[in-house]
């Protein structure tokens, strides 16, 4: 039980060690922790956060690591904008249309780099 105990504790270590923070616009302390929930539930470890302009404002576009999960649009108060794309069909949920023909790519700001 011990040694699958510091096993876990190792790959939570590591599971922290990969997210890299890029660019000079850090994160939102709020999404930091969304990252970490995130990280810590199997299969729904981000793959990477892009900044974005949106209509004005600076938001934050998280990748999903795996199939059919929802790619999520965050503001910068960590308040859920929609998902663009992802999920079962790949469009999302229909919350932000158009969402990548508006918005302004910015700099990837963290990326999973397991």
């Amino acid at each position: 039980m011990k040694i699958l105990i510091f096993a876990l504790l190792i790959s939570l270590v590591g599971a922290c060690r990969s997210a890299k923070v890029q660019g000079s616009d850090p994160l939102p302390l709020c999404l930091r922790k969304q990252i970490e929930k995130l990280s810590g539930e199997p299969g729904n470890s981000p793959i990477s956060v892009t900044q974005y302009e949106y209509k004005g404002d600076t938001v934050y576009y998280m990748k999903a690591a795996c199939c059919d999960n929802f790619n999520i649009v965050y503001d910068k108060d960590c308040r859920v904008l929609g998902y663009p794309d992802g999920g079962f069909t790949g469009r999302g949920d229909g919350s932000l249309p158009g969402f990548f023909s508006v918005a302004k790519k910015g700099p990837v700001v963290w990326e999973n780099k397991q």
